[in-house]
C-alpha cells in the first residue's frame, strides 16, 4: 500500500455510507478525514461505524477537527486528532499519489473544498500528473476508434460489476406476545389524579344520551283493618280480702300486651271465708265471681287466648285478681287494600331498570359497531315521575309515569387499539414494530374507580417484527465471510431466515453490491426476553 496518507475532507450533507465506501477503497493504510467542515462525526454511533469498517480493513484513521466534543470522542475511541491539515510535499510527475475523496453529490471536474484547497477531477491530477490537452486532437476516424474501445472496456467492466454483485434475502424475526393491558378513559373531563396516572395512557370517551319513558302499574299489597266485631268472653274475678267487693259494669281489664276489656254487669265478688276447728283456723276460701266481658275496641285483635287477661284497672287494681279461663271470641275485622310505601319504592325500582335497559338497548345501536360502550357508567337522570294514588290511599292498584333521560359514555374501537399499540411498543422498546394486522383482542372488560375514571382491561395476543435497514445490513455484510455473516446476524435475534442468491465464500467488499431484500416475517416463537440487539 501507499505510505502517504489520503485526505478525506467531510462536507456538509456527505454521507457516511460514502465515507465508508471511500475508506474501503482506498489504496492508502493510512486515511485522514477533515471534519472540519461537519457535524457527522459528532454522532458517536456514526463514528464507531466509520472506526470498525476502517479497522476491520487494516486503515488507520486520523481525525482533523476543532470541535471539542469530536476531540473528546476521537479521543474516547483512540483515533489521532490534529487540529489543522498535514502539510504536503508539492506533487511531482510520475508520484502514484490517490486522488482525494469527492462526494458522490459534487460534480467530477475542479473544485473548490470548504477550507480552500483545491480538488481536481476527471480533468485535474491523475497519479500526480496533469493532463494537457492537445492543440491539433486526434482525427475523426482515431476518435471513433477511441470511442469504441472506450464503450467496449465500460461495457466490460459493467458485466464484470455485475457479474459481483450479491443478493441476499432475509426474514426478520417475530415475537408473539400475550399482555392484559389497562386503559384508563375518562367521562368526567377533569384532570387526572396522581392515582390514576398510574394506569396510564387515558383515551378520549365521549358521553351519548337517549330520553325514555315508561309507564306501569303493579298491584297494592298495604292492608287497612277496620273492626266490625268486639270479642267476648268471660273473666273469674278473685277476692282476697274479708269484705265483699262490687265491681260496676265496664270496670276495665288488660292484658299484658295492652289490649282492653271491660265488664258487661255489675257483680259483688265475696269476702274471703275462714274455716276454724275449736277456735283453730284450719284454713281460707278467696270469693270469686264469674262476670261476662266484650273487648273495648272491635276488630280480631280482641280474640285473644287463656290466661291472656291478667289485671284490672282503675280503684279496684290490687284489691281483685282477674284472669280468662277460656279464650275471647267473635271479634272481626274488615280489611281494605291501601298504597303501601314499599308498593312505591317496589313501582320506582321496576320503572328504573326497565328504562335502563331500553336506554341501553337503544344506546347500543346508535354507537354502532365502532365504539365500545362502558357499561358501568351507564346512568339515568329522572326528569319527572308520577305516582297515582298516594301512599295510604284504598287501591287495589297503583300506577307510574316517568321520564328521564339515560347517559352512557363510550371510546371508540380506534383510540382504544392505538393506546394499546402504544402500550405494547413502550413495553417491547426499539427494534421492533407492531403488525397492525396481527393483533387480536380476546376479551374486553371494564370498571368505574371511585374518581369516576374507567379502567378497560384488555387482553390481547399481538405479534412484533423486528425492523431490519437493508443499508445497515448490507454494511454489516461487505467482506465477511458468508458463514460468519449468517451466524452473526441469526444470533442477533433479528433474523429468523438468512439466504444468498448463490454460493459465494465472502461477500463483495462494496455494500453497494450487495443488495438486501427483506421478506415476510417467519412465523416463529422468540423468547420476550431475549436480548435482541439491532442489526
Amino acid at each position: 500500500m501507499d505510505g502517504e496518507p489520503r485526505i478525506l475532507v467531510l462536507t456538509h450533507g456527505y454521507p457516511i455510507s460514502s465515507l465508508v465506501e471511500d475508506i474501503r477503497t482506498s489504496v492508502s493504510d493510512s486515511v485522514v478525514i477533515d471534519a472540519r467542515f461537519s457535524d457527522q462525526l459528532k454522532s458517536e454511533t456514526d463514528f464507531r461505524l466509520v472506526l470498525h469498517f476502517a479497522r476491520d480493513v487494516g486503515k488507520r484513521i486520523t481525525v482533523i477537527t476543532r470541535d471539542p466534543v469530536v476531540t473528546a470522542l476521537a479521543t474516547q475511541l483512540g483515533v489521532d486528532v490534529l487540529s489543522e491539515l498535514p502539510e504536503q510535499k508539492p506533487l511531482q510527475p510520475g508520484d502514484g499519489v490517490e486522488e482525494p475523496a469527492v462526494p458522490q453529490d459534487q460534480e467530477e471536474g475542479a473544485g473548490e473544498a470548504p477550507s480552500g484547497e483545491r480538488f481536481e477531477g476527471a480533468g485535474g491530477v491523475r497519479n500526480g500528473r496533469r493532463l494537457a490537452g492537445s492543440k491539433g486532437g486526434l482525427p475523426p476516424r482515431a476518435l471513433i476508434v477511441v470511442a469504441a474501445l472506450a464503450l467496449v472496456t465500460v461495457g466490460v467492466l459493467l458485466v464484470y460489476v455485475l457479474s459481483l454483485r450479491v443478493v441476499v434475502t432475509v426474514v426478520p424475526a417475530t415475537v408473539r406476545i400475550t399482555e392484559t393491558v389497562i386503559i384508563a378513559a375518562d367521562p368526567t373531563g377533569r384532570r387526572p389524579s396522581a392515582a390514576d396516572v398510574t394506569i396510564g395512557i387515558t383515551v378520549p370517551s365521549e358521553v351519548l344520551s337517549v330520553d325514555v319513558e315508561h309507564s306501569m302499574e303493579i298491584p297494592t299489597t298495604g292492608e287497612r283493618r277496620e273492626g266490625i266485631a268486639p270479642a267476648v268472653g268471660e273473666v273469674l274475678l278473685i277476692n282476697s280480702s274479708l269484705d265483699p267487693i262490687t265491681v260496676p259494669a265496664r270496670t276495665k281489664l288488660t292484658t299484658s300486651d295492652g289490649i282492653e276489656f271491660e265488664t258487661v254487669n255489675d257483680v259483688v265478688v265475696g269476702a274471703k271465708t275462714i274455716t276454724t276447728r275449736a277456735g283453730i283456723k284450719v284454713g281460707e276460701t278467696n270469693g270469686t265471681a264469674v262476670v261476662a266481658a266484650s273487648a273495648s275496641n272491635p276488630g280480631s285483635e280482641g280474640n285473644v287466648p287463656a290466661q291472656s287477661i291478667t289485671a284490672i284497672k282503675g280503684p279496684l287494681a290490687g284489691k281483685l285478681q282477674v284472669v280468662n279461663e277460656n279464650e275471647f271470641r267473635g271479634g272481626r275485622d274488615r280489611v281494605t287494600r291501601v298504597v303501601a310505601q314499599a308498593d312505591v319504592e317496589r313501582l320506582i325500582e321496576i320503572s328504573e331498570s326497565y328504562m335502563l335497559q331500553d336506554g341501553a338497548a337503544r344506546l347500543r345501536k346508535l354507537a354502532g359497531i365502532d365504539r365500545y360502550l362502558l357499561l358501568p357508567t351507564l346512568e339515568l337522570h329522572v326528569k319527572s315521575s308520577r305516582i297515582y294514588p298516594d301512599v295510604s290511599m284504598e287501591s287495589d292498584r297503583v300506577s307510574i309515569d316517568i321520564e328521564g333521560r339515560v347517559d352512557l359514555a363510550t371510546v371508540h374501537f380506534r383510540d382504544l387499539s392505538a393506546a394499546i399499540e402504544d402500550k405494547l411498543s413502550a413495553a417491547m422498546g426499539d427494534g421492533f414494530r407492531l403488525l397492525a394486522d396481527q393483533l387480536q383482542i380476546d376479551s374486553l372488560s371494564c370498571a368505574k374507580l371511585s374518581s369516576g375514571i374507567v379502567a378497560i382491561s384488555v387482553d390481547v395476543n399481538a405479534t412484533f417484527v423486528a425492523d431490519i435497514d437493508e443499508r445497515l445490513v448490507a454494511a454489516a455484510l461487505a467482506g465477511v465471510r458468508v458463514e460468519e455473516a449468517r451466524q452473526r446476524l441469526l444470533e442477533s435475534g433479528e433474523l429468523a431466515e438468512f439466504a444468498v442468491d448463490r454460493y459465494i465464500d465472502r461477500f463483495p467488499r462494496w455494500s453497494q453490491l450487495i443488495d438486501v431484500t427483506v421478506a415476510g416475517p417467519a412465523e416463529i416463537e422468540v423468547n420476550r426476553e431475549t436480548d435482541t440487539g439491532g442489526v
